[in-house]
């Protein structure tokens, strides 16, 4: 389970944070001044944040409750 939620972690952050910063890092290079859809942004934001809360919430429970992995 625990390679399993950390793939998925990585793969969410990488996704959104790696290729988005990668995004206004080129596009910074060829404009002076960049525009971009704020719903998106605020889509893009929201869903990171959900899945992280998603993958870091459990751990908290398993640890209180001494669930182990099989």
């Amino acid at each position: 389970i625990r390679v399993v939620q950390a793939s998925m972690i990585g793969s969410v952050l990488s996704n959104l944070l790696l290729v988005l910063g990668s995004c206004f890092f080129f596009g910074g290079l060829t404009r002076q001044e960049q525009t971009f859809n704020s719903t998106a942004a605020t889509a893009n934001m929201s869903l990171l944040a959900l899945s992280c809360i998603g993958m870091v919430l459990p751990t908290p429970f398993a640890e209180y409750y001494e669930v182990q992995d099989e």
